[in-house]
């Protein structure tokens, strides 16, 4: 499933460059979507991307928890 370009449930969480806005990601990300829709147009002809801050997104209940803690511990490897 995650080598195929029909699957429709991808989801990804990530942090903003400093000093960049959720619009300026909206932005860049809406543009990627276009390139990839253009050149998959089988598979991406009606997809797109949502930009959210994390406290606006909306999880499976239950979830949003589990990917505060992911978050936390991806920065913590990180660091």
């Amino acid at each position: 499933m995650l080598e195929s370009r029909a699957a429709v449930w991808h989801m990804a969480i990530g942090r903003l460059a400093p000093g960049k806005t959720v619009e300026q990601a909206r932005s860049t990300l809406r543009t990627e979507a276009a390139k990839l829709a253009s050149v998959y147009s089988d598979t991406n002809d009606r997809r797109g991307v949502t930009v959210l801050p994390l406290q606006q997104a909306r999880f499976w209940p239950g979830r949003r928890a589990n990917a505060e803690r992911l978050l936390l511990l991806v920065s913590g490897a990180g660091a």
